[in-house]
């Protein structure tokens, strides 16, 4: 269940960091921009994320998205 959760998380904040950020520069043209789905986060995400550094990996999302907040 915890890991359920903390996943969600992570991907909540991948999300809302690439949609959300300030700049938003366009590509160069003749470069192809890699999109990932919502299933390969959720892989990185279970292959990056275990019991040993779930609080390590929390607590970087959660500095993350401090950072991103406007105070």
């Amino acid at each position: 269940m915890l890991k359920q959760w903390i996943l969600v998380v992570l991907v909540a904040a991948l999300s809302a960091c690439l949609s959300g950020c300030g700049k938003k520069e366009a590509p160069p043209a003749d470069a192809e921009v890699e999109v990932k789905s919502m299933a390969e986060y959720e892989a990185e995400a279970k292959k990056d994320i275990n019991e040993q550094n779930m609080d390590a990996e929390l607590k970087k999302l959660q500095e993350s998205i401090e950072a991103d907040t406007p105070q």
